[in-house]
């Protein structure tokens, strides 16, 4: 079309004859040539495996480009998923930190996840690396003489809300440490749940 002596074309035309050449960013996409040498894996074989998962691909000159996260994604099984990686609940169970400080650190060191359904699955030697030897270190004479509360339920069969308002009422010494560990006197919560329980 020529309008005022100018010529256009139509786009999709042009971006089919002359598509942008793709930057490679292994960061972002695999070779197919780099996966068959490392793999072992054969060109059907990769071709119908991105077809069947969906696993977006584009074409770079002669090379099959494979998008890197959904390709791992789609290659890592329920049972990998269960042995090698966490959740983040998970993993903020293990290492006892908070939602944020997981999360700061994550985005920090660009540590890549896996999701599947809702949930985000995280390789545990990345967070053994950033959280593993980060655990608040808690004192012998603490740990000899003071009890965890969530450890203190378990022994004494009792609901935390019950728990929190009997060790209250009797004053029962606790103290807070790294890691946003609350501890209670063991000799203390010994004798109130022993005159609890000589009472029922």
């Amino acid at each position: 079309m020529v309008i005022n002596g100018k010529a256009y074309f139509p786009k999709n035309d042009l971006d089919r004859l002359l598509p942008p050449k793709i930057a490679y960013n292994p960061n972002d996409w695999y070779d197919a040539y780099d996966l068959m040498r490392s793999e072992g894996l054969t060109r059907k074989y990769i071709s119908d495996f991105i077809r069947r998962k969906e696993v977006p691909c584009r074409r770079n000159g002669r090379s099959l480009l494979i998008a890197r996260r959904e390709w791992d994604n789609a290659r890592t099984s329920r049972g990998t998923l269960s042995s090698s990686y966490l959740t983040v609940e998970s993993a903020r169970k293990r290492y006892h930190i908070s939602q944020k400080t997981f999360y700061d650190a994550v985005r920090e060191n660009n540590l890549q996840c896996i999701r599947q359904n809702r949930y985000a699955y995280y390789n545990i030697q990345d967070l053994n690396r950033l959280f593993k030897n980060k655990q608040p270190k808690i004192p012998p004479g603490i740990r000899r003489e003071y009890i965890r509360g969530r450890d203190a339920l378990k022994k004494y069969h009792v609901g935390q809300k019950r728990f929190s308002e009997m060790t209250k009422a009797a004053g029962v010494t606790k103290i807070r440490t790294k890691g946003n560990y609350v501890w209670y006197k063991k000799t203390e919560l010994d004798t109130l749940f022993f005159m609890i329980n000589s009472r029922i």
